[in-house]
Formats: C-alpha cells, sequence, structure tokens
C-alpha cells in the first residue's frame, strides 16, 4: 500500500508497506480523506521530537471498515472516523479516568502510524461510526472540531456570554463554532485576509486586537466590561497579554494554543482582575461524540473551509497548509470512496 512517510532529515515521501492485518480487537480502515495538521507540518519540517524516520504521518482521518477483528462489533462497508490518542492505561492520569492527558500520551500518525496511508489499523475502542448524513470529507474535520468543544466544554462559557476567539486557522474557528453553539456571542480576532473573509461568511464578527491598549472597541462590544472568556488559538506572546487585556474582571482565559517556546506575561493584571486561566489538551471520549452532533447540525458550508489533494500530490498540499493562504485546511483524497 501507499503511505506518506517522514524519512528522517526533515524529509518525507511516497512510500509502500505491507498492508497490516488487525488483531481480534482491531480493525483496518481504507482511509478515505486526512487532514494536515500543524503536528504533520511540525513533523515534515523534521521539528517534532518523537517522530522517527519510516513514520506514516497523518492522525485526522476518515475511511470504510475494510476488515473486522472477531472481537468488534463492526462490519466491513461501515464509515468510521478515528480518536488517534495512544494512552498507557496505568500511569495516575489514565486510572484516574483522564487518559487524554495520558503521562505517556502518544498519537497515531506520531508515535505509530497513521492515516497518510490506503489502509491503518486501529484498536476498535479508537473507532466512532459516522452518520449517514456526513460525508466522508467532512469525517476528516471531525478531530480539529473535538478539539474546540474540548476547549469550550471546559471553559465557563454560557448562554449569552461574549466571547473573543484569538486565531481564527482550523482550531481557533472550530472553537468559534462550539462556542457559539453554547449560545455565545462570538468575536474572532484574525489577521489573515483569506481567513476573515471566511469567518465573516460564516456568521463571526471579527475583531481587531489593540495595538496600542486602546479597549475603544473591546468597551463597544461588551458594554465596557470586556470579555467574558478568551480562548487563545493563536500561542503568541502577544496574544497572550491581549487575551488578559481584553478579558473582563473575574473573566477567563482559555489556552488552546501551546506555544513553540516559553512566553513571559506579567502576573500583575492577572491578580488585579482575578483572572482565571485554563488549560487545553486534546479532547475526551464525551468531546468526540459531540463533535460528530455537532457536525451532523452544521448549517454552514463547510466546503469553504477545506481544499482537496490526491496523496502524490503531497508536496503541493504541504505548501498550501504551511503557507495558510486560500485555504482554512488541507485533506488527502485515499482510495475507494474519497474524490477529488
Amino acid at each position: 500500500m501507499r503511505t506518506l512517510e517522514y524519512r528522517g532529515n526533515a524529509t518525507i515521501g511516497i512510500g509502500e508497506k505491507p498492508i497490516p492485518e488487525p488483531n481480534k480487537d482491531q480493525v483496518r480502515i481504507r482511509i478515505a480523506y486526512a487532514g494536515i495538521c500543524g503536528t504533520d507540518m511540525h513533523i515534515s519540517d523534521g521539528q517534532h521530537p518523537r517522530a522517527k524516520a519510516g513514520l506514516t504521518m497523518g492522525h485526522e482521518f476518515s475511511g470504510i471498515i475494510d476488515k473486522a477483528g472477531s472481537d468488534t462489533t463492526f462490519t466491513p462497508g461501515e464509515h468510521v472516523i478515528v480518536e488517534p490518542l495512544i494512552s498507557c492505561g496505568t500511569c495516575y492520569s489514565c486510572r484516574a479516568g483522564f487518559p487524554h492527558v495520558c503521562a505517556n500520551l502518544g498519537l497515531y500518525g506520531i508515535d505509530q502510524d497513521g492515516g497518510f496511508a490506503d489502509y491503518c489499523v486501529v484498536p476498535a475502542q479508537s473507532v466512532y461510526r459516522l452518520p449517514d448524513s456526513i460525508p466522508l470529507v467532512h469525517g476528516a474535520l471531525v478531530e480539529p472540531l473535538a478539539v474546540g468543544v474540548h476547549a469550550v466544554r471546559l471553559s465557563r462559557t454560557k448562554v449569552m456570554d461574549t466571547v473573543l476567539v484569538i486565531g481564527g486557522g482550523p482550531i481557533g474557528f472550530f472553537v468559534a463554532t462550539a462556542a457559539r453553539q453554547a449560545g455565545a456571542e462570538v468575536h474572532i480576532a484574525e489577521i489573515n485576509p483569506f481567513r476573515r473573509r471566511i469567518i465573516e461568511e460564516m456568521g463571526f464578527s471579527l475583531f481587531d486586537l489593540p495595538s496600542d491598549g486602546d479597549m475603544t472597541r473591546r468597551d463597544e462590544v461588551t458594554d465596557g466590561k470586556g470579555f467574558d472568556v478568551v480562548f487563545d488559538a493563536a500561542g503568541g506572546a502577544p496574544t497572550l497579554r491581549s487575551a488578559v487585556d481584553l478579558a473582563r474582571v473575574r473573566g477567563e482565559v482559555v489556552i488552546v494554543a501551546v506555544p513553540p517556546q516559553d512566553r513571559v506575561i506579567s502576573y500583575t493584571p492577572i491578580a488585579f482582575k482575578e483572572i482565571s486561566f485554563v488549560g487545553v489538551r486534546v479532547y475526551e471520549y464525551y468531546d468526540f461524540k459531540r463533535a460528530i452532533q455537532l457536525l451532523e447540525g452544521l448549517t454552514i458550508e463547510l466546503s469553504k473551509l477545506y481544499r482537496v489533494f490526491p496523496l502524490r500530490q503531497y508536496q503541493e498540499a504541504f505548501k498550501a497548509a504551511k503557507q495558510g493562504d486560500g485555504v482554512m485546511r488541507v485533506l488527502f483524497s485515499l482510495g475507494e470512496g474519497a474524490a477529488v
């Protein structure tokens, strides 16, 4: 079968591997669509510490059950998606019921072979059926949407809250989508012209971050109090400072994006405004299930969010994903059931 693999030394390429066989508690999936995530870009650039040469990349994918182990409830032909987390099951977090923050957390496509391939074998417990109403191409969006659902669920966001999402990339957009579904009034701060256009077309309000400390615009949209919840989905030092400045007294700042380097920030406004901070890491079982339900009910035109490439055009696909100009999410199409 074809694979898109990391070859070491910041190099990726098309390779071949034997079609894997599932154990009794596993299923083999014929991949239909797979999305390029920021993590995949780090791997391709040789900047991910865990990715090893020979790895089949990709952890956001949908597909069709090709073969099911005897101890599973799946049957060939079912449309499915995969929760790519790999937990150890023995550390404190796993035993306490929080495997998504496992001390030894891994992911398919990073620590084990993933979905940039014709086939992938995963445990049946990591697989979710897709409703008939959700096309396979949209199924490849469930994983990043689950991140947004998890972030909003961990926050104090409630109906009628005024919320700001800093960063209008794919994750930030899905955070905003989940917050709006929760009944909040949502604003998004983004500077990329293409993303700004998509954000407005999807019915969100754009918010320009103040560059000189002028809080006039914040006060206009929040009746002078500041935002109830601010999600930092950008991960830059300026954005974190802005999040603190823009949050109201006893507001909340939710850290969605993990910056590549430590950030320095003044504690004074945090203490004086009694701001709460919430950290976010991937998602839990409930978030994945809720993301499927949310995706099924969305009325926005999802096709505006992604562009599809065949696997053979991986170089063009990664270039488009890294530039982020003219596309929100890049997907690969693979095998039967997938069409460009």
